[in-house]
C-alpha cells in the first residue's frame, strides 16, 4: 500500500489476516465415513414401502370422483370401475407423468432459495527478480434485491400447476 503509514499498513494487514482466519475457521472439514450398504438397502426398501399403494390411489380417486369403486377387492373379479382404476394406476405413461409432477413439486418447494456463498482464494507466484508472492481472496454472497426469487417461486408454481393439469388430462383421455 504505497503512500500509507506503516501503522496503518500493519492494522490493515492484521484486519485482513483476522478476517481470513475467521473465514477459514468457519469452513467445514472433510470427514471420512464408511459406506453402509445394508443400511442403504434398508432405507431404500422403506421408501419403496412408503410409496402410494393401490388402495390409497383408489381412495384418492374416490374422494375426487364418484365413479370410482367404493370397495376394491381384485379377489372377487374386476368390475369396470375397478378395471379403470387398475388401468390408471399401472399405466406406465401416467405413472411417469405423476413422478415428473412430483419433481415439479420438489422444485416448487425449493424455489426461491438464496445461492450458497462462495469463498475463493487465488495465489500465484509472479516471476520477477524480487520473487514477490501475490494473492487474492474473494467472498461472493448473493443478496436478492431484485425480486428474482419471488419470480422463481411463481414460475415453479406455474410449472407445477401445468404438470398437474397434464396428468389430469392424460388420466381423462
Amino acid at each position: 500500500m504505497p503512500g500509507t503509514s506503516p501503522p496503518r499498513r500493519r492494522r490493515a494487514l492484521g484486519a485482513s489476516t483476522a478476517l481470513f482466519v475467521t473465514l477459514l475457521a468457519g469452513c467445514a472439514s472433510y470427514e471420512r465415513s464408511q459406506l453402509d450398504l445394508p443400511a442403504h438397502r434398508t432405507a431404500l426398501a422403506l421408501r419403496l414401502e412408503q410409496a402410494e399403494p393401490l388402495d390409497a390411489f383408489v381412495d384418492r380417486l374416490a374422494a375426487r370422483d364418484t365413479s370410482t369403486p367404493e370397495h376394491f377387492d381384485p379377489a372377487d373379479g374386476l368390475s369396470v370401475r375397478e378395471g379403470e382404476a387398475l388401468a390408471l394406476f399401472y399405466n406406465p405413461d401416467l405413472r411417469l407423468a405423476r413422478l415428473e409432477t412430483g419433481v415439479d413439486l420438489a422444485t416448487l418447494e425449493h424455489a426461491g432459495a438464496w445461492d450458497d456463498p462462495v469463498l475463493a482464494f487465488d495465489g500465484a507466484e509472479i516471476l520477477s527478480p524480487a520473487g514477490v508472492f501475490q494473492f487474492g481472496l474473494s467472498l461472493g454472497v448473493t443478496i436478492p434485491i431484485s425480486g428474482r426469487l419471488g419470480v422463481e417461486k411463481d414460475r415453479a408454481g406455474a410449472v407445477y400447476q401445468a404438470g398437474l393439469a397434464r396428468v389430469i388430462d392424460a388420466e381423462w383421455s
